[in-house]
């Protein structure tokens, strides 16, 4: 076995930097913060962070791409160290940096996912669209990044859920529903009240119906949107005569109201209808709210 007091002293200094350099390519990525950030409600897009330890944040403001998932709100969670050391290779290989992307190639207000990556001094941006092809690895890691937010929506710490429920018809096509509203999550939450959203040009609280039929045989006149005429409360106290702007939803707590709503003399047959809660205020009378649009279930109603 050769000694390394036989190798050459201008060798030895040549191999260090290499040696030392294979080191630093084995190691993965470290990020002190990652964003992920879609904008798919102006001004309030959905965002998640990922700390450098782990830490998952997930504040979502749309169910538009979700419709199936009628939240909105707040999440937190930790990521386990082998889903980050996952993550942290996903970024390095090959480098996020190197990836292409749609960066100055979308149209003014157009709907994207921006993700930022900050390792000390550094950070890395991507911008990547919906109408042109996605890179393949630019897609892993937006598939992984997906994943994270579905699992981190698991774990709700401040969250609106909304939902229709108890629908019924008169025979001059009024119809009444029940709107729910609750919060499955850990901590209270403060909304918009719902009463005070009728005709309102800042924030609205509509229903949208259509024909019972497969979509593909849908038209776009077939489309309804209904505006509530009146929304009672039905708690034992909501006889009061004040309505407050705002509502705290306590964790595992739910509020009802009932909607009544007039369908058109012309419209008959078997519906499907919605609620859309709009809000896009972030303060109300010094309160902080909300904001967001938020889509119920779709449940069906037949109307005479």
């Amino acid at each position: 076995m050769r000694l390394l007091r036989d190798v050459p002293l201008w060798l030895l200094c040549a191999a260090i930097p290499v040696i030392v350099g294979n080191c630093r390519a084995r190691e993965t990525m470290r990020f002190d913060r990652l964003e992920y950030i879609q904008n798919e409600f102006p001004g309030s897009p959905n965002t998640l962070v990922i700390d450098g330890n782990g830490q998952v944040g997930y504040e979502s403001h749309s169910n538009e791409a979700t419709p199936k998932v009628p939240e909105i709100g707040t999440w937190r969670m930790s990521l386990r160290a082998d889903t980050m050391d996952t993550l942290r290779k996903l970024l390095d290989s090959p480098p996020i940096n190197s990836l292409p992307d749609h960066w100055g190639r979308l149209r003014p207000g157009e709907d994207s996912r921006r993700i930022r990556v900050v390792a000390g001094s550094d950070t890395v941006e991507k911008l990547v669209g919906y109408r042109e092809p996605v890179d393949p690895g630019m897609q892993k890691v937006i598939d992984a990044l997906d994943q994270i937010v579905v699992e981190a929506q698991t774990h709700p710490l401040n969250v609106m859920r909304i939902a229709l429920e108890q629908p019924s018809v008169s025979p001059d096509r009024v119809l009444s529903i029940t709107l729910s509203l609750s919060n499955p999550g850990s901590e209270p939450l403060t909304c918009r009240n719902v009463a005070t959203m009728i005709g309102e040009s800042d924030g609205q609280l509509s229903f949208q119906a259509w024909p019972d039929k497969p979509r593909s045989e849908l038209k776009s006149e077939e489309l309804l949107v209904l505006s509530p005429t009146s929304i009672k409360d039905t708690s034992p106290d909501g006889n009061s005569r004040s309505t407050p702007a705002c509502l705290e939803l306590l964790p595992g707590k739910s509020i009802s109201r009932l909607i009544r709503l007039p369908f058109a003399s012309s419209t008959t047959g078997g519906y499907l209808i919605r609620a859309v809660y709009m809000n896009p205020a972030t303060q109300l009378e010094g309160h902080p709210v909300l904001a967001g649009e938020l889509y119920s279930l779709p449940i069906p109603v037949t109307i005479p």
